[in-house]
Parts: structure tokens; C-alpha cells; sequence
């Protein structure tokens, strides 16, 4: 709705709108039911569908090009055009991409992994922050560490 109570998107109904906001181009998450499996897709509020409905989950993350996307457990990255960029093989990511670095878990382990599916630190660890201000933390058994892009800064046994 416009601030004048009418109604600018959706007039006839036709999507099942699962965002509970917009992101800053006006991208909404639909749903639809496809062969009995609800799948979400993105539509702009003109509605043109930018994404049809082919995800379990479509998540807005902190970066202005890429959604996190979930099918079977599993999640990857798509751009605003649909392309799966990273695919979904991961157990779980973290949806803050900062320093150009993304919390992935594989395999039961944490590693940060880039924008191009490079991984850029090892799975190695029992549970990962995002970066913020250069700096991730990490637990390893019984250690947590704190993490520059390059370097192991600090140690402390938990």
C-alpha cells in the first residue's frame, strides 16, 4: 500500500507473498505450489517475475547482487538474474558477506569460502562468525580464535 491506503502490488491476488519486507530494489519473495512442493521465486513490485518459483527458501543477506537459496537441506547463492553462482552443496552459510568472505559449512566443518566458490580458508573448524572489521571468529575443539583474512591472531583454550 501507498501511504494513501492504496493498494500498489498484489491488486488481484496472484501472489502468495512470503517477504515480510522489500529489499532495496522493491524485490519481493513469492510462492507457489509445484507439483505438490512449495517453491519460492523473486517478483518487483511492477509485477514482473525475476526469478521463478524453483527454491525452498530465498533468503535477502546483507550484499546488494546475491540471495542465499535452499532445496534439500542445502544452500548456495543465486544472482538477481536467477544464476546459481554458488551451488548448493553447503550445510548451512552465513548470510553476512563481508571482506568478500562467506561462513560456510560443509561436511560437518566451517571454512570461508569467496564470491567465486573459491574456498579461502580451510573447513577446519566447529563454528565460524562472519567477518566484521577484518576479524571472524572461530572454534576448534576447545579453542576459539580469532581470524584475519591472512593470519591466526589469538588462541584462548574454552
Amino acid at each position: 500500500m501507498d501511504s494513501n491506503g492504496n493498494v500498489i502490488f498484489n491488486r488481484s491476488l496472484k501472489f502468495d507473498i512470503q517477504s515480510h519486507y522489500f529489499d532495496k530494489d522493491s524485490i519481493i519473495v513469492f510462492r507457489e505450489i509445484i507439483d505438490r512442493k512449495k517453491l519460492n521465486g523473486l517478483v518487483i513490485i511492477d509485477e514482473k517475475v525475476i526469478i521463478q518459483p524453483k527454491f525452498e527458501n530465498i533468503y535477502f543477506i546483507n550484499d546488494s547482487e546475491l540471495y542465499a537459496v535452499e532445496n534439500n537441506k542445502k544452500f548456495g547463492f543465486i544472482d538477481k538474474a536467477g544464476r546459481v553462482v554458488i551451488p548448493l552443496i553447503y550445510d548451512k552459510v552465513g548470510f553476512n558477506i563481508n571482506d568478500n568472505l562467506i561462513p560456510a559449512l560443509k561436511d560437518g566443518k566451517w571454512g570461508f569460502i569467496n564470491r567465486e566458490n573459491e574456498t579461502k580458508i580451510p573447513f577446519e573448524y566447529d563454528d565460524a562468525t562472519a567477518f566484521l572489521n577484518g576479524l571472524a571468529f572461530v572454534k576448534k575443539e576447545k579453542t576459539m580464535d580469532v581470524l584475519t583474512q591472512r593470519i591466526r591472531l589469538k588462541s584462548n583454550s574454552i
